[in-house]
């Protein structure tokens, strides 16, 4: 298979979408997410996380699957992470994946990039609408 027809292949298996959560931009991710996908995926959401302005949560409560913890840790070390605006962005995940989050949030500030992970929509919003 070429490249392009493996990239539209691993496309379908996720859909990322946005909408307005009070006065902050909801981007949701649903669908299934795994290593063969993770590079992907993430490329697409920091592109959609670049279109957008303010406030910013990212909503992945929908997703099954995650990315082994290995692959998170090289992918957020691949990531063209600092081409990127910074922007405070609030992840909004489930409690039963608080292990994996927290693996992802240290591996991501380790490159210097900043997630807060919630497992709470009212806190989420919360600290979005505190400005932090």
């Amino acid at each position: 298979m070429s490249p392009d027809v493996v990239r539209q292949v691993l496309a379908t298996a996720f859909a990322i979408d946005d909408g307005l959560l009070g006065d902050a931009v909801t981007i949701r991710v649903s669908g299934v997410s795994d290593d063969q996908n993770a590079m992907l995926m993430a490329g697409l959401l920091l592109d959609r996380l670049c279109r957008v302005s303010g406030r910013v949560l990212v909503d992945v409560r929908r997703l099954h699957g995650r990315p082994s913890l290995a692959s998170v840790y090289f992918l957020m070390r691949e990531l063209p992470l600092r081409q990127h605006p910074p922007r405070e962005v609030a992840i909004l995940e489930r409690e039963a994946l608080r292990a994996h989050a927290e693996f992802h949030r240290t591996t991501a500030a380790n490159t210097g990039v900043c997630f807060t992970y919630f497992f709470d929509v009212a806190a989420a919003c919360a600290w979005l609408a505190a400005g932090r």
